[in-house]
């Protein structure tokens, strides 16, 4: 596969909501002069975070041999806003593993829900040469109690409008439209069973044009390294000023896109002696955020492969290895999203997620959605088949006070005759 593809591309989405945080364009919207600057820092460096550790996680997961030989894209934002969705009906021990998860232990849910309704309307109105749209949308059951609430927050502060949940073919369609066509579907028809009480989705939809394009005349097949040695794979050339750095074990580079520069795509390429596996060791937002830091203007030639690929996962086994397995299970404690019996559970029972990204002479085009299915049900134990004893061979006899547990007599008859 592309091992270079592989990390290029998942810097993508990370380098969406870091890379602002190096470089402080000047602030014209209303929204971001109203943003607390440290809750800002504090919000993106956790979706950072939650995003490299989700990435590992999947990485680890991987069929063995082919963690990090396939092309792994995640967009940590997508999953995010669909999971700070719900952390509006949390409670408890839920609650508090779901935000250690999403690395926002110590802040409230009602500052989350401030501050991401605030870094949405920064990062659509982030850049004249890119289009950034972010959209929520939750689909419930007919008749499920939902609190008021619950459903009142998600459409106040993430824009998710209550719809009714009539299968998975209006749910696909929304994202369909919201991901322009590159996500055609995200919920699978048989997923949706008796028990499904509630659909999150959130999509996010990223195209932009690079501040200064490759010449496509430039562009030719050249070897690129696989596991099976080179192979030829279209190769893009350009020259000039970069924000760079270097040292011993990475090159890394950034290209921004629009003339406000604020978003960029920024591709580290590990070294030969230390590949991809060996730089991604240990790798954390703040090795990150140093890597991004120490970069400088330098001129040069870029050689980048043009390529183009899809990815999707079922996170939740990685979402609970990661620390939120409560909300999984049967305890799970989500009474501030809906009422629910006593007797009866309600749990998170499918995260999926799905990307496409394709990096070109022009720019980038990237989507993703993410859904969160949500089940309810009895706790009460499955009503089981009709028994059959046919006693025919020696047996064991007692005769117990039920009151006390007192045994009056016990014997095993070996003879009935």
């Amino acid at each position: 596969m592309k091992p270079f593809a592989i990390f290029s591309k998942l810097w993508i989405w990370l380098s969406l909501f870091s890379i602002f945080l190096v470089v402080s364009p000047p602030k014209s919207s209303a929204q971001e002069n109203a943003l607390n600057p440290q809750t800002l820092t504090r919000l993106t460096e956790a979706n950072n975070r939650f995003g490299f550790e989700l990435f590992a996680s999947l990485t680890a997961e991987a069929p063995k041999g082919a963690g990090l030989s396939k092309n792994i894209f995640v967009s940590p934002a997508s999953v995010s806003w669909a999971l700070e969705m719900l952390l509006n009906g949390a409670e408890g021990s839920t609650l508090e593993g779901m935000t250690k998860t999403l690395a926002l232990s110590g802040i409230g849910v009602s500052e989350i829900n401030g501050a991401q309704e605030a870094l949405r309307k920064s990062l659509e109105d982030a850049n004249s040469g890119v289009k950034l749209t972010v959209a929520n949308g939750l689909w419930g059951k007919s008749g499920a109690a939902f609190l008021p609430d619950f459903l009142a927050a998600l459409k106040k502060y993430y824009g998710a409008a209550a719809a009714t949940l009539q299968g998975a073919e209006p749910i696909n369609a929304w994202v369909n439209e919201k991901t322009f066509g590159k996500i055609p579907s995200i919920v699978k028809p048989d997923n949706i069973t008796p028990e499904t009480i509630l659909i999150l989705v959130n999509a996010v939809y990223f195209k932009g044009l690079w501040q200064r394009p490759f010449d496509k005349a430039r562009t030719l097949p050249e070897p690129f390294q696989l596991p099976g040695g080179g192979q030829p794979v279209p190769m893009m050339h350009q020259s000039g000023s970069y924000a760079y750095f270097e040292d011993g074990s990475v090159q890394a580079i950034r290209l921004p896109y629009g003339q406000e520069r604020r978003l960029a795509l920024i591709v580290a390429l590990p070294s030969v002696a230390s590949g991809l596996k060996g730089f991604l060791q240990g790798m954390d937002v703040a090795r990150w955020q140093t890597l991004v830091s120490a970069m400088r203007e330098r001129s040069g030639t870029l050689t980048l492969p043009r390529f183009k690929t899809e990815y999707g996962a079922e996170l939740s086994e990685a979402l609970a290895g990661m620390g939120m397995g409560l909300a999984f299970s049967n305890q799970a404690d989500f009474k501030k999203l809906a009422q629910v019996p006593p007797g009866f559970w309600l749990k998170i029972s499918q995260v999926r997620h799905k990307t496409f990204v394709e990096v070109n002479e022009e720019g980038t085009e990237a989507a993703a959605a993410t859904a969160i299915e949500m089940r309810a049900g009895s706790a009460a134990p499955s009503p089981q088949a009709p028994f059959k004893m046919v006693v025919d061979r020696p047996f064991f006899v007692a005769i117990q006070d039920s009151k006390t547990g007192m045994i009056l007599f016990l014997g095993s008859i070996a003879d009935p005759r």
